[in-house]
């Protein structure tokens, strides 16, 4: 620990340039088309944390104290970026300054760069907790007010994606002097030290515009979960290179192994956004199932490019209560396939993530709203792999039709027609057996290929009849029979906050003991769900059970998966 907590509190060259570029790339999707004199406007929900994006409607989308934020919005600032270069951090820059007001208190936000569609700056951390009005000046001219909550704390953890979700800023602690930033090609080893960044760890004494202020902040009560499991946590405190950017260290839990493995980090019982971290025992490449194993993405490594395709097959059942006298519940079913191959760079390759990826026993939660669109967005580009994909099971034969919408390749069939689900008719065609697929003679793309694939029997989810509302503060247990051993059974669920705002999670779980229990921490990162609509619901649970993926190989690819789920839902209320 001695040789991790003196690079914390001396900073390197090399710690300096990893946190400049990271908020460097936060520009990126800045539009430049503001016009720069026009009176200042603040978008509707566009305060948030610097590092995780959070809705201000979500739990996690208060602004702590002496974090780092993002204003967004038009004529904020001049079209050139203008950015601080050194301390004191001033409160006007390039033309623009903040204030904030909470009560009778006003305080101005130290800048830290300025654009026409967005702002960064520092909240100053004696700004009082509470609903807060902010209004920003550019040239002298003031945007009206939007209101915000500033709390104690509210973490968020820094992403390649630059939207706080997917693979997370993180560091493997080799040495005081080897600390490569972990990724699908350096991953991380069980038992390894760690450095993660972020902001919103909360209030750190002294003044955050004269400099970085680092040292352990033992008063604050934070917990991180590595695959749902508590690390050992040595270190949360400010960084030593920059103002208003955190650094927590903990060690990796043993037991955990895959490309994608959630962290998620709780900070005055407010769980953060969630971000994934690459772990394998070995460290180097990890291994995963929807981008293919450790020489499967050494081809990435060796490339720099990455193809992968995929074809599901998925059954998905919805009951929700229509509310409506003498209707009782809606029965829906929709059954489908889908196929996307997809070329990436080897940087796409790294800033993406799948929930496929969950290691058994973990749960993440991916925000559904936001000042920016959450999600993982980084996939690259499409390929032509065909006319069609031909599909053959035990009720015959379908095909997955070629769409080039917005020049976006893709395969799609509905293979029921839901409406006759609804109204009691219909016939499934996604039944327990085995099904064929290929793609007959290729495309431009991509070649010929064929494989045979499992569809498992569906699950009987025991308990589904007692859940109807859920209390986000309390852990919920979910049972069914059905599982193998050799299964996995994947839970998941969905919550609208507001029309702008929500959050789902997803768990992974064996398929027996027939058992799992979702955790508070996990739950409690859900907004309250919004009241919903006669004969719709705004909030969701269900348990799906998914088949062994099958790998298949073609010319033009470097990975191929086919893939089987069966999901049961039904709307839900979370409180």
């Amino acid at each position: 620990m001695g040789e991790v907590l003196g690079f914390l509190l001396l900073g390197t060259k090399s710690e300096k340039n990893l946190v400049i570029k990271t908020i460097k790339t936060l520009l990126l999707a800045v539009s430049l088309a503001s016009i720069a004199f026009a009176q200042p406007s603040i978008s509707d929900g566009g305060i948030v944390n610097a590092a995780s994006y959070a809705n201000n409607n979500n739990p996690n989308g208060g602004i702590g104290q002496g974090s780092m934020f993002i204003v967004f919005g038009s004529g904020l600032g001049p079209t050139t970026l203008a950015q601080v270069s050194s301390y004191p951090l001033p409160t006007t820059l390039g033309g623009t300054s903040i204030k904030v007001t909470v009560g009778g208190t006003t305080v101005n936000a130290f800048m830290i760069y300025t654009l026409a569609g967005q702002v960064a700056a520092i909240l100053p951390a004696n700004t009082p907790v509470g609903s807060a009005s902010i209004t920003l000046t550019y040239n002298g001219a003031t945007s009206a007010p939007r209101t915000f909550n500033v709390v104690s704390s509210s973490f968020g953890t820094f992403s390649r994606n630059q939207q706080g979700t997917g693979p997370g800023i993180f560091q493997n602690v080799n040495s005081g002097t080897d600390q490569p930033v972990n990724s699908f090609v350096a991953s991380a080893k069980p038992g390894q030290a760690i450095i993660l960044w972020g902001t919103g760890l909360g209030p750190a004494p002294g003044n955050e515009a004269a400099g970085p202020i680092p040292g352990d902040l033992t008063s604050i009560p934070i917990e991180v979960y590595v695959g749902g499991k508590l690390a050992t946590v040595t270190y949360r405190g400010r960084s030593g290179c920059c103002s208003g950017i955190d650094q927590i260290v903990f060690t990796v839990p043993d037991g955990l192994d895959g490309c994608n493995v959630p962290v998620a980090v709780r900070v005055g019982g407010v769980t953060s956004s969630f971000t994934t971290l690459a772990v394998s025992r070995n460290g180097g490449t990890c291994s995963s199932l929807s981008s293919g194993s450790a020489d499967d993405l050494a081809i990435a490594q060796r490339t720099g490019n990455f193809r992968r395709g995929s074809v599901v097959l998925a059954a998905t059942a919805i009951k929700v209560d229509t509310g409506i006298p003498g209707f009782g519940t809606i029965n829906a079913k929709f059954e489908s396939g889908s196929g996307s191959f997809i070329k990436s760079t080897l940087d796409q390759v790294l800033a993406s993530s799948s929930a496929q990826d969950l290691s058994a026993g973990s749960c993440i939660v991916t925000p559904t709203g936001g000042a920016s669109t959450a999600g993982d967005n980084v996939f690259g580009t499409t390929m032509d792999a065909g006319a069609v994909i031909n599909v053959s099971g035990p009720g015959g034969a379908k095909t997955l039709k070629k769409t080039t919408t917005g020049g976006i390749i893709a395969y799609s069939e509905l293979f029921t027609d839901p409406a006759a689900s609804i109204l009691g008719g219909g016939t499934s065609y996604l039944v327990p057996g085995s099904y064929s697929v290929n793609n007959g003679s290729g495309g431009a793309d991509v070649g010929s290929f064929s494989g045979q694939m499992v569809v498992p029997p569906g699950l009987n989810w025991t308990n589904e009849a007692s859940i109807t509302t859920i209390n986000r503060a309390n852990s919920l247990t979910i049972t069914w029979t059905g599982g193998a051993s050799d299964s996995t059974v994947g839970i998941s669920g969905y919550s609208a906050g507001t029309a702008k705002s929500g959050a789902s999670f997803s768990c992974l779980a064996q398929g027996n003991p027939g058992t799992f229990t979702i955790p508070a921490w996990v739950l409690s990162a859900l907004p309250p769900t919004l009241p919903g609509t006669l004969g719709s619901s705004n909030g969701i649970l269900g348990v799906a059970i998914t088949g062994v993926p099958v790998k298949f190989s073609a010319t033009g690819l470097d990975f191929g998966a086919l893939l089987s789920l069966s999901f049961t839902g039904k709307g839900v209320n979370y409180q």
